[in-house]
């Protein structure tokens, strides 16, 4: 099992994934926060675009990697591996990349992006795991669940230990 696989930093795992965020600011300032009070917040807001953001992290060591592009291509993503393989990873004989199956996560990205000498390194340092999409629906679930139980949690308890306190 790949998870299982003891650390070493010739074949490292690194997982990596992407998420489009906006750019967002406030429209107008916050009220400041007075006793007694919730923080007030305006709706409004002025979008200043979308970004995308590329993360790995090689779970064993802790070590993580985040990159800022303006769009999500496959040429965004091949430069993602490209810094990946040869800035993080410089000296390991093969680098194993778990991923979702995205339409970007192409290997045929690398020969769209690089001379075909340079996409073949690549290629030979790199094998792609994709996860199913299922996984990600689990692990979704599975925080949303969590979630879900620490707020029963502190509803219970501490709505508990306000009506005692009442009494």
């Amino acid at each position: 099992m790949l998870y299982k696989r003891p650390y070493d930093k010739d074949f490292s795992v690194v997982c990596m994934d992407e998420s489009p965020k906006q750019l967002i600011e406030e429209a107008r300032e916050s009220l400041p926060i007075k006793p007694g009070q919730e923080a007030r917040v305006d709706y409004e807001y002025i979008r200043h675009g979308v970004v995308n953001i590329f993360m790995a992290n090689e779970p064993l060591m802790g070590k993580r990697m985040v990159e800022i592009t303006e769009f999500k291509t496959k040429k965004d993503w091949a430069g993602f591996i490209k810094k990946i393989s040869d800035d993080q990873y410089p000296d390991a004989k093969r680098i194993t990349l778990v991923m979702d199956n995205f339409k970007t996560h192409d290997p045929s990205a690398l020969y769209e992006t690089f001379e075909p000498e340079e996409a073949k390194r690549l290629w030979d340092r790199l094998e792609f795991v994709f996860i199913p999409q299922t996984w990600k629906l689990a692990e979704y679930g599975r925080d949303r669940a969590a979630c879900f139980k620490w707020t029963m949690f502190k509803q219970t308890h501490f709505n508990r230990g306000a009506s005692e306190r009442r009494s």
